[in-house]
């Protein structure tokens, strides 16, 4: 059978990408693995390229304990056996703590390669993550043009909207939902994480509809994302 490009893609903190090389007759598997700060991700490929199973777990205090974990469920869900695995690739912060991995590939990369895969005309990816924001700009292969990444700052993060949703006594999904229902357009002007906690409570403490300020937040994340062209070559600015 001739070399194919089996793609992965991961939901919320990053995309996988490796290439498989003389599959046999029989149904083998690909495991790209994605180890983020704030969440594990394994997706499992047949040798198609299709995926049978995807599992996302929070990585907690070990990347190892994590991953072995979420491959585990990731297999259960397929309903194949973990010896069916030809080939595991890793990505993301954690990737370098995961020793039964068969390739490492960067985040940057994988994304490009991953939004390649779901649409061919995808030229700019944005990720929100749990402690940083990537800008990539991609060509029509998937290839990556330019990037730009924030992880000095948790503001506009994955981490900040998990903070604000503490502070409002939400869950992430709860606090997703309301945001839809605002009526007054209430400013964040604080893109400090805990100035903008701050911020929160006052509104809180003014009997501020919970929906509005959700809304805020939403619409404070939108504007960080949306500084970042303003600092960007010509190429992403061109393709945003």
């Amino acid at each position: 059978m001739p070399k194919r490009q089996m793609l992965s893609i991961c939901r919320k903190e990053g995309y996988s990408v490796a290439e498989l090389t003389d599959i046999q007759n029989e149904l083998k598997q690909l495991v790209p693995d994605t180890i983020n700060t704030t969440s594990t991700d394994v997706v499992i490929l047949d040798q198609d390229g299709k995926i049978k199973s995807t599992m996302i777990i929070l990585t907690g205090g070990g990347a190892m304990m994590s991953a072995e974990k979420s491959l585990e469920q990731a297999v259960e869900k397929a309903g194949i056996q973990k010896s069916e695995i030809v080939r595991i690739v890793t990505t993301g912060y954690g990737c370098a703590y995961i020793d039964n991995g068969d390739d490492s590939i960067t985040e940057i990369t994988c994304h490009a390669k991953g939004a390649n895969y779901l649409n061919p005309n995808v030229r700019t990816v944005i990720d929100i993550g749990g402690q940083d924001i990537k800008a990539i700009s991609i060509d029509e292969n998937g290839a990556v043009k330019n990037f730009l990444m924030n992880d000095k700052c948790a503001a506009g993060t994955g981490r900040f909207l998990e903070m604000m949703a503490r502070t409002l006594g939400l869950s992430l999904e709860e606090m997703s939902v309301k945001g839809l229902d605002w009526k007054e357009n209430i400013v964040i002007s604080s893109m400090c994480t805990v100035f903008a906690e701050s911020e929160v409570v006052s509104l809180v403490a003014q009997n501020k509809d919970v929906a509005d300020i959700i809304h805020g937040l939403n619409v404070s994340v939108a504007s960080k994302v949306g500084h970042w062209p303003r600092v960007w070559d010509r190429t992403i600015r061109e393709n945003i």
